[in-house]
């Protein structure tokens, strides 16, 4: 991954670039990194408000259009699967996604996310079977998924609802070997509204930034947008 445009890190510390930052021949460059970085929402809000002369402005402004079109989808989804989990008798938090965005970002589409991803309980190994069948009933790691998951084979499951992707959490970090106190973070929740008046569990900000942090030095800090997460959440 590319170093991000200065441009960007300013935006992502939440300051505002220097006047004249960005010139015609420079946006091509600007609009790459912040595509790389998962910056184009955050770059759109500034262009739209403080830099109508941008070169590249209707574009940006149609990619962020299709970010927002894709997240509403996203937020219906998180519904969907807090209520087939709930439908099998199993509670469940949504972690990062359109969740975040909506608590500390200022907008739809500047947290660009693709997919769903959900925390089930610390008691839910025994149940991983009923989990990933109100999904798929034909699953093919169903009937031996209880032993995986309560053996640490298994920390997560991709599944879907309609086309929309679902990670499927048994462990909130995945680092390989399970967290020591699990419940802790079922007591660091709380409720979020979504966009339709219902709501779902989510993490507390202090449960959220860890996760956030961790997530992070897992990928090597592949792309800025993780580090404007934790700016967010800080501030």
């Amino acid at each position: 991954m590319a170093r991000p445009h200065p441009v960007l890190v300013d935006l992502a510390a939440g300051r505002a670039p220097a006047p004249g930052a960005v010139t015609a021949a420079d946006a091509e460059a600007l609009l790459v990194s912040a595509l790389d970085h998962g910056m184009q929402g955050l770059l759109w809000t500034h262009v739209r408000d403080a830099a109508p002369g941008f070169a590249l402005r209707t574009r940006l402004a149609g990619l962020d259009a299709l970010t927002r079109q894709r997240h509403a989808r996203l937020a219906s989804a998180v519904a969907a699967t807090r209520d087939r989990l709930a439908a099998v008798g199993m509670a469940s938090v949504a972690i990062k996604g359109v969740t975040a965005e909506a608590r500390w970002y200022g907008r739809p589409g500047e947290r660009p996310c693709s997919d769903v991803d959900v925390l089930v309980g610390p008691d839910a190994a025994a149940w991983a079977d009923v989990a990933v069948r109100a999904f798929d009933p034909d699953h093919p790691l169903a009937p031996v998924l209880p032993a995986l998951v309560a053996g640490g084979a298994v920390q997560s499951v991709d599944l879907a609802v309609d086309d929309v992707a679902v990670d499927l959490h048994f462990d909130l970090c995945k680092l390989g070997y399970p967290l020591r106190a699990p419940e802790a973070v079922w007591a660091r929740t709380l409720d979020h509204t979504l966009p339709d008046g219902s709501t779902v569990r989510v993490l507390a900000p202090d449960a959220a930034l860890v996760h956030f942090l961790v997530h992070l030095n897992k990928d090597s800090f592949p792309r800025l947008i993780g580090c404007v997460d934790v700016v967010r959440v800080l501030g």
